[in-house]
């Protein structure tokens, strides 16, 4: 794409959203307020009146905070893996040391994802997905091949998606000054008569665009590629003359754009904040009421005769207004009833509430719940937010695991893949492991371990149910379910060496046993000859032509 291309595109795509914004501006104000003012005409934060208060009730901020840190924690955890590899042909999976080296991937893949900012700018991401309705994530590599991540502001990314869906151009505003330009590309590349004007606060807008290049798409992206080979491109530009300022690509589209829900028409999200922003903007409005009914309450206001205050009315503390008779102030009546007001406050707060998925998501006010509780709390999660989590796995986790193993491959951080992973040219899968995955994996192998314990019963009174019962498989099932790792778990070649000497051992014993069995019986018969007089032992003889 070339640079009059990439800005013109630019400025038809912030044309065609000035709808969207409208609304992302109330989203501002009433769900995530002071979190960036992007709506407005702002070059700078000295410019925002801090002071301002637009918000009254708290409840949307608060509850689409507790909605995104339900996500997070329940999908991508800091604390533990949340995800594995698999290989997409089963047979390859049975190979223990081919699902050995994918775990030890699947490892390495998230060391270093805990060891960038992942977890940080993933949080405000996703508090930007539950708010605005859409998310945008950039994965790149630092000179010292450390992964480097950052959220992009709503306000600031536009897209244009493909065929089936997937983001084939993204665009990012930016907003530089002169120093800003020069640290980041140089000098020698800003043109002259920006740094003739030499004016430190102005800020000039750069376009930054990452787009696909369908001669490269069938790239091997797991070699070293030249920035001109590869499947993306990627330009800086100035939107003022349309110079490119730094040019190159990428093996993979390094932007993760995600949506909460679309509608037919939009390429933007739409977010929980959407749907019920009326009752926020009605609560925002009868908590102001009920504040300004307090302060008439606290403070009200008087009522006098024409003639009847004869020095200025003072209202502060022991303050002294000098009257003409006793009768002559007093209070205002004031009407209304502040109990109806807070009772529609109430049910606006819970409508918000529902909308963000709080009164589902968070635990009750009763002791702490059972570990069958948990689990039906998290499936029921799965099902209010079953549209979202695919969407989030689709446009965001997988292209970002994926993205990080071939990075981390063509780097050599990866361990030599085993002899049938490379002649097999072997497909991976990714499984989840959160806790909200893993609840669902929990079911099978509760169904599981039920259905064998009952086998157990049945095989007292009816042995022949053992036959139907292939134990290896169930128990593989269930290990695989709980998320026990691989090498935890002996090969189906070590199982069958293992059961062959367990049955030699046993026709050894067994041998034994029998030998023992004989001579027992010889000894015996020995002491019975003993035992005979001579005459019976000679007609016994002769009795059998001895």
């Amino acid at each position: 794409m070339d640079s009059s291309k990439i800005v013109s595109n630019y400025q038809r795509l912030k044309a065609e959203r000035s709808n969207v914004e409208g609304l992302w501006d109330l989203v501002e104000r009433f769900v995530m307020p002071y979190r960036s003012s992007n709506y407005h005409s702002k070059t700078d934060e000295g410019n925002i009146d801090w002071r301002k208060r637009e918000i009254y009730d708290s409840t949307a901020p608060e509850a689409a905070d507790a909605l995104a840190a339900s996500i997070q924690g329940s999908l991508i955890t800091p604390s533990a893996k949340w995800f594995d590899l698999r290989f997409q042909k089963e047979e390859i999976n049975k190979d223990q040391e081919a699902r050995e080296w994918l775990e030890e991937c699947a490892d390495q893949i998230f060391m270093e994802l805990q060891s960038s900012n992942f977890n940080l700018e993933a949080a405000e991401s996703i508090l930007d997905l539950v708010s605005y309705g859409t998310m945008g994530l950039i994965e790149e590599e630092d000179e010292d091949d450390n992964l480097v991540f950052s959220c992009a502001p709503v306000s600031d990314i536009y897209f244009e998606v493909g065929a089936r869906g997937q983001v084939i151009r993204f665009y990012r505003k930016l907003e530089w000054t002169t120093v800003q330009l020069v640290d980041k590309f140089g000098e020698e590349n800003i043109p002259s008569e920006i740094l003739e004007r030499d004016e430190p606060s102005k800020k000039y807008e750069v376009v930054w665009c990452i787009y696909e290049v369908p001669e490269n798409k069938k790239a091997d992206t797991s070699k070293t590629l030249a920035k001109d080979a590869r499947p993306f491109g990627y330009k800086y530009v100035m939107v003022e003359g349309q110079e490119v300022l730094k040019d190159g690509g990428y093996y993979e589209m390094p932007a993760f754009v995600t949506r909460w829900r679309t509608t037919a028409g939009s390429s933007w999200g739409n977010s929980p904040a959407f749907k019920c922003m009326a009752s926020i903007m009605d609560v925002n409005e009868l908590a102001q009421l009920v504040l300004e009914e307090a302060a008439l309450g606290i403070e009200p206001p008087l009522m006098t005769t024409q003639r009847g205050v004869m020095s200025d009315l003072d209202r502060s503390r022991a303050g002294i207004t000098v009257v003409n008779t006793m009768q002559d102030i007093g209070l205002l009546p004031v009407g209304g009833d502040t109990n109806l007001a807070l009772l529609d406050v109430q049910d606006l707060r819970n409508q918000i509430r529902r909308a963000f998925y709080e009164d589902q998501l968070q635990l009750k006010d009763s002791p702490a719940m059972t570990a069958t509780e948990v689990n039906v709390r998290y499936e029921l999660m799965q099902r209010l937010l079953g549209p979202t989590m695919g969407r989030l796995k689709s446009e965001f986790l997988d292209p970002l695991v994926t993205r990080t193993f071939a990075i981390l491959y063509r780097q050599g951080k990866l361990p030599q893949a085993p002899e049938i992973v490379q002649t097999e040219r072997a497909e991976m899968n990714i499984e989840y492991l959160g806790p909200l995955p893993r609840s669902q994996k929990l079911d099978s192998a509760q169904a599981i371990a039920g259905f064998l314990g009952q086998i157990g019963s049945l095989s007292q009174t009816f042995p022949e149910v053992l036959d139907i019962v292939d134990v290896d498989v169930a128990i593989k099932e269930m290990g695989d379910a709980a998320g026990v790792p691989t090498k935890c778990l002996k090969s189906d070649k070590e199982i069958k060496q293992i059961r062959q000497q367990r049955q030699q051992a046993m026709a050894q014993q067994a041998q034994v046993e029998q030998a023992k069995q004989a001579g027992e019986a010889m000894q015996a018969v020995g002491e019975g000859q003993q035992a005979l007089p001579s005459d019976a032992i000679e007609d016994l003889q002769k009795s059998i032509g001895y």
